[in-house]
């Protein structure tokens, strides 16, 4: 399986610098309901996606790789928003991941989005149930998703 996504390197712990060199913190914030560390390890046992041959995944690669490129010219063609499309096609990057890579940049992506929500400490057992809650989720989408588009840090 291959999926247009940003990709990261796992996940901030509360503490570590994030994004430049700002110290992540996430108490007080809905990302602080959740154990962050054991979503990376629950998603791991996430299952890998179809195998294919080297060459296959090369072609497959290179199809997503040029649709992405043509895409915006096709929406700007259908919608008559050339502007906003020929932004999108000057700043966007493009990535194309496996499985396990599609599951580390949805992650952090929702991460970054609970970021931005207010929300009351957690105990240790409420933060290991939204782990799980997590991970599951992750896991239903991974398996069932081709593609998908995940904003970027």
């Amino acid at each position: 399986m291959f999926s247009a996504a940003a990709t990261g390197q796992g996940l901030r712990q509360p503490g570590e610098l994030g994004e430049k060199g700002v110290t992540v913190t996430t108490q007080g914030t809905a990302a602080g309901l959740v154990d962050w560390r054991t979503v990376e390890r629950l998603t791991a046992l996430i299952p890998a996606g179809p195998s294919a041959s080297r060459s296959a995944r090369a072609s497959s690669v290179a199809v997503l790789r040029r649709s992405a490129q043509e895409a915006p010219a096709w929406v700007a063609r259908i919608t008559g928003l050339n502007r906003a499309a020929q932004q999108v096609a000057e700043t966007t990057r493009v990535s194309v991941v496996d499985r396990a890579g599609l599951v580390r940049a949805s992650t952090r992506a929702l991460r970054g989005l609970m970021e931005q929500v207010p929300a009351p400490p957690a105990s240790e057992a409420i933060q290991l149930v939204g782990a799980a809650e997590v991970a599951g989720a992750m896991s239903l989408l991974a398996t069932r998703l081709l593609g998908q588009v995940v904003p970027g840090p």
